[in-house]
């Protein structure tokens, strides 16, 4: 007996799981590097007045960095890929095989 796709949604469930298994833990890591890159700044640079637009995560985006915060911004980096795409993946298959709507 065949399973189809558009009738049972177990299949879905798990997906919806894996990748929440996958999201949740990578969005605190998102947490914890953003922070760790705000710690490293390089002396001088002030973490509101000298960030661009005065949010201090745009500091992840200047070269106001010191090595550590080179290394941690490249860990956040992917600790964001670990959170979207899981995410992005899921939506796009519950798209392709019509299980969006449930």
């Amino acid at each position: 007996m065949a399973v189809d796709a558009q009738t049972d949604p177990l299949w879905m469930n798990v997906l919806l799981c894996i990748a929440a298994m996958i999201a949740v833990p990578s969005w605190f890591m998102v947490i914890y590097f953003e922070i760790k890159v705000l710690r490293h700044l390089k002396p001088g640079i002030r973490l509101w007045a000298d960030a661009p637009f005065w949010n201090p995560f745009n500091h992840s985006f200047t070269s106001n960095l010191t090595e550590a915060g080179v290394r941690a911004r490249r860990h956040a980096l992917f600790a964001w890929m670990g959170f979207v795409i899981p995410i992005v993946l899921t939506l796009l298959v519950a798209a392709l095989t019509g299980n969006l709507d449930q």
